[in-house]
């Protein structure tokens, strides 16, 4: 069984900005697409941290540190 709600949030200024800039470049047809894989990329990211909260992503030569609280 599927279960659904509508939830209101409100973006303003920067945080608004950066939505529709991540919607353009991700390719998202609506807003709410982009959250909720949004809301599964971090799902996934919290299942990968280490103990101590960090993720190591490396790309070619560099490799970058996240930290989640």
């Amino acid at each position: 069984m599927s279960k659904e709600k509508s939830i209101q949030v409100t973006f303003k200024g920067e945080a608004l900005e950066r939505l529709e800039e991540l919607r353009k470049s991700y390719g998202a047809p609506t807003t709410s697409d982009l959250v909720r894989d949004g809301i599964k990329v971090l799902a996934t990211l919290q299942s990968l941290k280490a103990a101590d909260g960090t993720i190591t992503v490396t790309k070619g030569d560099k490799s970058y540190r996240i930290v989640m609280t």
